[in-house]
């Protein structure tokens, strides 16, 4: 699926943006990747609605 390996890929690149990895800016990375996920998930479903 299309979206699924943008999600890899933007998620690849947050990681990359974050650094060099400790414990905790995995976790912040994963947060921000999971909220923004959700972000994306409403926002399909309020177009597929129109």
């Amino acid at each position: 699926m299309l979206l699924n390996t943008g999600s890899q890929n933007f998620k690849y690149q947050l990681q990359s943006a974050v650094g060099r990895t400790s414990l905790l800016k995995i976790l912040i990375t994963e947060s921000l990747y999971n909220l923004l996920k959700e972000e994306v998930k409403a926002l399909q479903a309020s177009l597929a609605r129109h």
